[in-house]
């Protein structure tokens, strides 16, 4: 059972269990949780998040056994570090010597999207997913794979601004997640539920404020968003990979944004602002993202910097918050992460002007 509380996300790893599963998708580790009784229309205690596993990868790279998921490590931490040419050098030479292993060309040509999609180049990211959604059909875990190309078709999807199709390719991948929840967990699914949540501040900043409904649609659009944003966080702590912490701390980092309401893009629509309670657990989630052992990437970074950003606007340090948009804005020109671009852009031109505005 996903705990869902009302007004913000608990991030608990207590009251867990691990228990191994072995099937016919071969064997995981699947989280068995104890029910937890639903809060009342409070914010939620904060509860610190163990991350001491959270190393980064620093062992030289080899193949051991079939290789997959130290292969998916080692080049998924390359590309979140911002190193391009390196994990373009390595993924080729593993696609030269292991060209017959069905597997294998899947999981590169999902890691090759996702390193397209950082700088937000979709015509480049879609030939690869075109390309591994073919292959996951051949693969040992058909479903799995299916998942993961899914989660780089919804964020391909998220940057073109195609709603309409996004919406469909998510309520697919959710009918794969639900209909074998013990196959399909881990990174995958994270990514898929971080990508509805995307999809749902999307629709918030599309409401029309002068709408009589406007405060309803947005709080329902809002729960919606906060219980997705849970089960991201559930599944990214079942996965046993490096993409697990990494993906911790990127939807900590979408949390933390949506309890302060400033938008996804930072927009700041001051119609629907957080109450103070929220601003500070915002605070807290910031403190225990930046004290854990997850290791803060290039690509970590911008969303963190937002964050950070946000948190200091609804403080009224608005000099401090157009720091951390700056900060932001030049890390994604300065390693090509294109992808955050519009949302740093859009929080520098709003603060500066705030902050002129102020001064005079």
């Amino acid at each position: 059972m996903v705990h869902q509380p009302d007004t913000c996300l608990a991030i608990c790893l207590e009251n867990q269990e691990n228990v191994k599963v072995i099937g016919k998708h071969g064997t995981r580790i699947h989280r068995k949780r104890h029910r937890n009784q639903s809060s009342s229309y409070k914010t939620s205690k904060y509860i610190h998040l163990d991350t001491s596993h959270c190393q980064l990868l620093k062992q030289s790279f080899e193949l051991r056994g079939n290789g997959q998921e130290t292969v998916f490590n080692y080049l998924s931490t390359l590309i979140n570090q911002g190193s391009y040419k390196e994990f373009e050098a390595c993924a080729v030479n593993i696609r030269h010597s292991q060209g017959s292993n069905v597997d294998m060309m899947c999981i590169l040509d999902y890691l090759f999207a996702s390193r397209f999609l950082h700088t937000a180049d979709v015509y480049s990211a879609k030939t690869y997913i075109k390309s591994g959604l073919k292959l996951a059909q051949k693969t040992q875990y058909p479903k799995y794979f299916t998942l993961e190309l899914f989660t780089c078709q919804t964020r391909m999807l998220i940057i073109k601004k195609k709603l309409g199709k996004l919406q469909n390719v998510l309520d697919d991948a959710k009918m794969i997640i639900e209909a074998d929840p013990t196959c399909c967990t881990g990174r995958a699914a994270g990514w898929l539920y971080m990508n509805d949540v995307k999809n749902i501040m999307v629709q918030i900043s599309m409401l029309n404020t002068y709408r009589s409904n406007y405060p309803l649609v947005y709080e329902h659009l809002y729960k919606h968003a906060k219980d997705s944003c849970q089960k991201s966080l559930d599944h990214f702590k079942r996965d046993q990979g490096k993409d697990g912490p990494f993906g911790i701390g990127f939807a900590l980092c979408r949390l933390i944004i949506l309890l302060l309401r400033c938008g996804d893009k930072g927009l700041y629509n001051e119609c629907m602002t957080p109450d103070q309670e929220n601003v500070e657990l915002a605070g807290k989630y910031l403190h225990q993202l930046e004290d854990s052992d997850i290791p803060i990437t290039a690509f970590l970074k911008v969303p963190l910097l937002l964050a950070k950003s946000d948190y200091y606007y609804r403080r009224e340090h608005i000099q401090r918050a157009l720091e951390y948009a700056q900060e932001a804005f030049q890390l994604t020109e300065n390693n090509s992460i294109l992808e955050y671009k519009e949302q740093a852009q859009n929080r520098v031109c709003f603060l500066a002007a705030k902050l002129d505005a102020e001064g005079k």
